[in-house]
């Protein structure tokens, strides 16, 4: 069975320059990719979408599904996460605690997160007073091993410009190649 994959963007974006890059390069890999269309949010509204919008991705995501979220998107996954069981999920520039507990996830799944030390953006939001977002999109998160926690070069979208879309479409076949069936 070929898994369904959902890609999911971050806040002031529709996906078209980050992770929907990912789309073309895993249908030819011959995944069934879904594009979650959520509301483009800005930085501080999401202090009060969040869980709208997380009820909203619940709603596109399945059960066994791998889930591929970028920055807000990340954070977004983690949420449903807790709700849905999961077959994978990768996180990339996650706007999320690098402390944050991946024990609540519902089955544990395999998780990646995808980081970048150069990436301000979510350095600079892990610095908003009484708001939810981290720095495990800069720094990568405590609670995973080296081999799960992945840090790149560049900045916040970095990993889906030039090859970057292809190689991590790559990545992200190979890794789910690996996990049980």
């Amino acid at each position: 069975m070929t898994a369904r994959i959902v890609l999911v963007h971050g806040i002031r974006s529709n996906g078209v320059r980050s992770v929907y890059r990912l789309d073309a390069w895993l249908s030819g890999l011959g995944y069934e990719v879904v594009r979650a269309k959520l509301p483009i949010r800005r930085l501080w509204s999401v202090r009060w979408t969040y869980a709208k919008d997380a009820a909203m991705l619940a709603t596109i995501v399945r059960d066994d599904d791998v889930v591929v979220g970028h920055s807000y998107g990340a954070a977004l996954t983690f949420a449903v996460a807790q709700q849905r069981l999961l077959r994978a999920v990768f996180l990339f520039n996650a706007a999320l605690d690098d402390d944050v507990d991946l024990s609540v996830m519902r089955g544990r799944p395999q998780t990646y997160n995808i980081y970048s030390r150069n990436d301000r953006v979510v350095w600079w939001a892990g610095l908003l007073p009484k708001h939810f977002f981290g720095r495990a999109g800069n720094s990568g998160f405590h609670d995973l091993s080296e081999q799960y926690n992945l840090e790149i070069g560049g900045g916040h979208s970095d990993a889906f410009v030039g090859q970057g879309a292809e190689r991590w479409a790559d990545f992200i076949h190979t890794q789910l190649l690996s996990l049980p069936a």
